[in-house]
């Protein structure tokens, strides 16, 4: 029986510093996920100029610059082919407008890593009128949020987490367990995330697996918004559990 699961939820060219030497080293993981990039040949610890990472299929998963050890310039990320992310490093820090893709391509998300600001993201139309619980004042109400949270590194980030750690769970597999597990957690005014707890179970080991597998997420979280202000949101994260 097959099994599947589901997860719902320019080149620039740094300067380099002059009269440094460098060598290219290609690096190979257990996975077989391959690294080719350059060292100082003075110190093989620090990355200098041009990165490229290839998966196991000698897709490109990651391509960019190092200056001095840290990402710099302007870096492209891709998921299954598709082209996810891209956006500039400074100093190994995210700064500028970064631009997010869905797996169709489609723009979702635009965030300027500089000023802290959203610039835009792409209404889930299915869920446009979905009602949260937000913290209001000192009261939790039910309300529609001006944006939810969004996690800041776009949903093919999520769903490559998941679809790299996620496991299906014999028993659930044994006994036809299908269905949705929801993880709820709270993200905060800050988009800190805590109180990680299974709100929606099905059994078979299903629930303790997706909540483990959640809490893998790094936290990367743009609060929810409300009249224009951050707000501490109950968010709720579907996991889909699926036989074929």
């Amino acid at each position: 029986m097959k099994t599947t699961i589901f997860i719902t939820l320019l080149v620039l060219i740094p300067a380099f510093a002059i009269g440094q030497e460098t060598i290219q080293i290609t690096k190979k993981s257990a996975t077989g996920d391959k690294e080719t990039y350059s060292v100082l040949k003075s110190d093989h610890s620090v990355k200098q100029g041009a990165y490229i990472k290839r998966n196991s299929y000698n897709d490109i998963v990651a391509e960019g610059f190092y200056k001095e050890g840290l990402e710099d310039s302007i870096w492209n990320e891709y998921v299954w082919k598709k082209l996810t992310n891209k956006g500039k490093y400074t100093n190994g820090l995210k700064t500028g407008i970064w631009s997010f893709y869905d797996y169709k391509g489609v723009l979702e998300l635009k965030f300027d890593f500089t000023d802290n600001k959203l610039i835009y993201f792409k209404p889930d139309e299915l869920n446009k009128e979905m009602i949260y619980v937000a913290e209001i004042g000192s009261e939790k109400k039910k309300v529609k949020l001006d944006s939810p949270p969004l996690y800041l590194n776009g949903s093919m980030f999520i769903s490559q987490i998941y679809w790299n750690n996620i496991k299906y769970p014999v028993l659930a597999q044994e006994n036809s367990i299908m269905g949705k597990v929801e993880i709820t957690v709270t993200i905060d005014k800050t988009g800190k995330v805590s109180n990680y707890r299974i709100t929606k179970k099905i059994g078979g080991g299903c629930d303790e697996e997706a909540l483990r597998v959640v809490k893998l997420l790094p936290q990367n979280w743009y609060p929810g918004i409300y009249n224009g202000e951050n707000v501490s949101v109950d968010y709720v994260i579907p996991v889909t559990y699926k036989l074929e």
